[in-house]
């Protein structure tokens, strides 16, 4: 499941960003505190150290990012994860082992997901390339990354109701989807074959659809009303985890595949609870950032990197 974006693992070059910030490697000064929880400099250095050098995430950053944006989007992912612990404690809710298995599952996935060497097109790719950047931290590291996880686990599970689920199901109004499209109806039974002999949907969207929007065939959940009744009015009809086609509608010819809705939403319901919890407790916050490191711009809730000095003016009287 993906959580709070933002994790403060994706960095590059980071030493030179401090450099390049002018920021004082010996400063004792804490990076920034949260309800008086501090986060010490020294750890958000480690944490930028930690990834130098590695090129599959360095793959991921946006090349029009300074490399003070990059540093100050992991002190903000760090302030979130003070709050949810903060959130977490005074719900009285533990991390259990299971949370934390499933957020080592989940952050792996993420990993992958964001390397643009491994699509997300194919799940188990994904989780091999998650693996191998995953496999690239120290054992603290690793530890930090997933008890951070853990707590967002444990915390959205906590959020959760479920009967907020069964009441989104019943009422039918989203489905959770992936298709293929392809020009002809004989593609479109060539690919079914391809589907009833074993090959992976996800696979078989990779390597013959011919919609440039969903590379991996995956259009997510989607409220009744989003698709042409062509393609819509058969969805909503099916049982859940059903395969659909061929299909034809003014696009092409369809194979459709159904997943499964309940999880789907439950997963968007959390998220929506964690991000509503953490909107409303970093607007009651007191955040403290250091100046070296940039300022907290409470409109956004996110650390904005520090600006460069102003130039001199030039004195042309001279």
């Amino acid at each position: 499941m993906n959580r709070i974006a933002l994790i403060g693992v994706l960095v590059v070059s980071a030493l030179g960003a401090a450099l390049a910030a002018g920021w004082n490697l010996n400063d004792s000064r804490p990076a920034a505190s949260v309800n008086g929880t501090e986060i010490s400099s020294d750890d958000l250095m480690a944490e930028l150290d930690a990834v130098m050098g590695n090129e599959d995430l360095s793959l991921t950053i946006d090349p029009a990012s300074s490399d003070a944006d990059v540093a100050a989007s992991i002190l903000t992912s760090r302030i979130y994860d003070s709050v949810f612990a903060d959130a977490l404690a005074d719900r009285g809710v533990p991390v259990t082992d299971e949370d934390r298995q499933q957020a080592t599952r989940d952050l792996i996935l993420d990993l992958g997901q964001g390397n643009p060497n491994a699509p997300n097109t194919v799940r188990q790719q994904a989780i091999e390339a998650g693996t191998a950047v995953f496999d690239s931290f120290d054992a603290d590291r690793q530890a930090t990354l997933v008890e951070t996880r853990a707590v967002q686990t444990a915390l959205g599970a906590d959020l959760l109701d479920p009967a907020d689920v069964e009441a989104a199901v019943a009422l039918n109004e989203v489905v959770c989807l992936s298709h293929i499209l392809v020009v002809t109806e004989e593609e479109a039974l060539g690919v079914l074959a391809e589907l009833n002999q074993g090959m992976a949907f996800e696979i078989a969207a990779q390597s013959f659809s011919a919609d440039p929007g969903s590379p991996d065939g995956n259009l997510g959940c989607n409220r009744r009303g989003t698709f042409i009744p062509e393609f819509e009015e058969p969805v909503f009809a099916a049982d859940p985890l059903a395969t659909l086609g061929p299909l034809q509608t003014p696009a092409g010819w369809h194979l459709i595949k159904l997943h499964d809705t309940r999880a789907a939403l439950a997963a968007d319901l959390e998220l929506s609870a964690l991000r509503t919890l953490l909107a409303a407790d970093l607007a009651d916050a007191d955040i403290e950032v250091n100046s070296r490191w940039g300022s907290w711009d409470s409109s956004v809730f996110q650390v904005q990197p520090p600006r460069a000095p102003e130039p001199e003016p030039f004195d042309f009287s001279a």
